[in-house]
């Protein structure tokens, strides 16, 4: 394993007077708060993945500017003296008084790189303790650590400290030379290097790190039969890793594969031997974080319940699945008067569509998405097609699942309020209701669903397949929207999602191919299916329209489906609409740019189905 770099001052200095006066020219209301906890500790982002305020790991896309950085013309030059390619840079605010809590990155991230600190703004009290030791930091110097080294600030002073931080791969080296001072030139400005590669450990680099994970189980009182079963799990993730790499090499095409390595790993290494592979010391990485975060794209922990999972699964626990059967007592299922169903590809919006639509005083929701509510029936679920999508239409309705998937949404009916439709009195059970429903899934189920209630509504919300396929594809990489796993026929660990015709010629794709193909083939068949009926059971709606501006949105839609506006609903659109629950980060303009170059891949094979969306649209607002 490489040893640890000690920290060193770099044998640059820059003038403090004019950082302090770029410094001084921040409004309030840029400083966010930063990725680090601590009192009021706040940051401004300079450069990034995709020039967005995000804190994403640098192999998740290139590097680019913030808007920020043009407003710090001397810092540009500060980036350019160093003459290496810079990677995550950011301006940080330590409040007096404060002291950020000791940090140690046992991650891949910082395997990788190296940070330099550049006091802008600096008070006597302000100490940095790195590895256990203190040492004075003055404004206009550079120190380069490894942050793999315990480290932490303490601001002492009453007044506030502004401090630059430089992230780089390749750290500048320490130098007997006299110090060189950088001097401000009008003009002069870094050009971002774009620092990003999909660059996973060889297998060189996993044979040395999982040697160290074999030292460690030796000095442990480990079972022979625990130590055999360990040894074993840690040859074979050796040997595919090393077959896999040669297939793929350095390739995004291979990171599903990858990702299934380190999937075995976690569960077969890690969570069996974590008994017995304790924490390393403070003074190295820990090797087995740093092997199981390769693929991390930010600092966002593993889904907990991917965890418990694993977990369920090692102890050969199976969770219960809720009873989804109406309650018994031979009370009638109400009447379905004109449901509506809100149909879009999944991460386009329709959580947010369903959170706001579900105000409305006369509509009914099972209040989640109806997947094991619909696939629960095993006629409906896709093993009944052999796995070949989740495609239903009118032929397979039958009779009998027809009474069972009513039986099934009337158990667990719900109004605005929170009442159970199964809590009414008697008489009220026989007046129609209005349902709401939405399932990304149900995309592929039209024919079925107008089957089943022959006077459906269909909402269809579609958007922008630059900002919905990077949605797609942080999904795909958290993990947190597994649909099948296993999926037979497919040679990797889970999909996630809802699954198009045609998904198994995908084995070989990158993530980004994927999604593009989840988009894009869901979108054909949603049009296709909404062209075959009659105009007035469908409506459509822009993901755009819906966020800039929602009371339109919601009116059009009321009106649409003859929906109750009341004071309730007036209240909701007549501000921006919350963030829905499912959202796996905030929102924000451009985001979708930290995936911009695996989009840029795949953009000309979804530009022409997004341009028929629009013009869907622009035909129905005309018709």
């Amino acid at each position: 394993m490489i040893p640890p770099t000690n920290i060193h001052k770099i044998p640059f200095s820059f003038d403090t007077t004019i950082l302090r006066e770029e410094v001084a020219k921040i409004d309030a209301t840029d400083w966010h708060s930063h990725a680090v906890e601590a009192a009021g500790n706040q940051t401004i982002v300079l450069t990034s993945v995709g020039g967005t305020i995000n804190h994403d790991y640098a192999i998740s896309g290139p590097i680019e500017a913030t808007v920020f950085l043009d407003r710090f013309p001397y810092i540009k030059q500060v980036l350019q003296a160093f003459d290496l390619p810079v990677s995550r840079c950011r301006l940080v605010k330590i409040p007096g008084k404060t002291q950020i809590p000791a940090q140690v990155y046992h991650c891949y991230h910082w395997y990788r790189r190296h940070a330099i600190y550049i006091p802008i703004v600096t008070h006597e009290g302000l100490e940095l303790f790195y590895d256990g030791k203190s040492r004075v930091i003055n404004a206009g110097e550079a120190w380069s650590l490894d942050p793999a080294i315990p480290h932490w600030m303490h601001n002492q002073s009453e007044s506030e400290c502004v401090h630059l931080i430089i992230e780089m791969k390749n750290p500048p080296q320490p130098s007997q030379n006299k110090i060189k001072h950088i001097p401000y030139q009008q003009g002069l400005g870094h050009v971002l290097t774009e620092d990003y590669s999909f660059e996973v450990f060889s297998p060189a680099e996993i044979h040395q790190l999982t040697a160290e994970i074999y030292q460690q189980l030796e000095n442990a009182a480990v079972p022979p039969k625990t130590y055999a079963e360990l040894t074993h799990h840690i040859n074979y993730f050796r040997t595919r890793w090393g077959e896999v790499f040669s297939r793929f090499g350095h390739h995004s095409a291979g990171e599903l594969s990858y990702q299934d390595l380190l999937l075995y790993f976690k569960e077969q290494v890690a969570l069996k031997g974590r008994k017995y592979l304790l924490r390393a010391n403070w003074d190295k990485m820990n090797v087995i974080e740093l092997i199981n975060s390769m693929l991390l794209t930010s600092a966002r922990p593993t889904p907990m319940r991917f965890i418990k999972r694993l977990l369920a699964k090692n102890n050969e626990k199976r969770v219960p699945l809720p009873n989804l059967e109406p309650l018994k007592g031979h009370r009638p299922s109400p009447k379905f008067q004109k449901p509506i169903f809100i149909i879009s590809t999944p991460r386009a919006g329709s959580s947010l569509l369903f959170e706001t639509l579900s105000k409305f005083s006369d509509l009914w929701t099972i209040g989640v998405e109806s997947h094991e509510t619909i696939e629960g029936i095993p006629e409906l679920h896709p093993a009944s097609h052999e796995f070949k999508s989740n495609r239903l239409t009118a032929e397979d309705l039958q009779p009998h699942i027809a009474s069972r998937l009513i039986g099934r949404f009337t158990g667990q009916l719900k109004n605005r309020e929170g009442q159970a439709y199964s809590d009414l009195p008697v008489e009220e059970f026989v007046r129609p209701i209005r349902f709401l429903e939405k399932t990304p899934k149900n995309a592929l189920r039209i024919p079925f669903l107008k089957a089943l209630f022959p006077d459906a509504l269909f909402l269809f919300l579609y958007r922008d397949p630059k900002e919905n396929i990077s949605s797609l594809i942080e999904g795909w990489r958290s993990r947190r929207f597994l649909a099948y796993d296993p999926l037979p026929g497919w040679t990797h660990t889970g999909w996630s999602f809802l699954l198009p015709p045609g998904w198994a010629t995908l084995q070989d794709s990158s993530i980004a191919e994927i999604c593009a193909y989840q988009w894009e083939k869901t979108n054909a068949i949603v049009m296709e299916d909404l062209r075959s009926m009659t105009d007035q059971s469908w409506h459509v709606i822009s993901y755009l329209d819906l966020v800039q501006d929602p009371k339109q949105v919601i009116a059009g839609i009321s009106q649409f489906a003859g929906l109750q506006w009341d004071e309730k609903i007036k209240q909701v659109v007549s501000q921006a609409l919350p963030v829905s629950h499912l959202t796996l980060s905030n929102p924000m303009a451009d985001k979708w740019r930290k995936n911009k170059r695996e989009i840029d891949s795949i953009l000309s094979k979804v530009e022409p189905r997004f341009q028929a969306l629009e013009e869907l649209k622009q035909g129905r607002l005309r018709s």
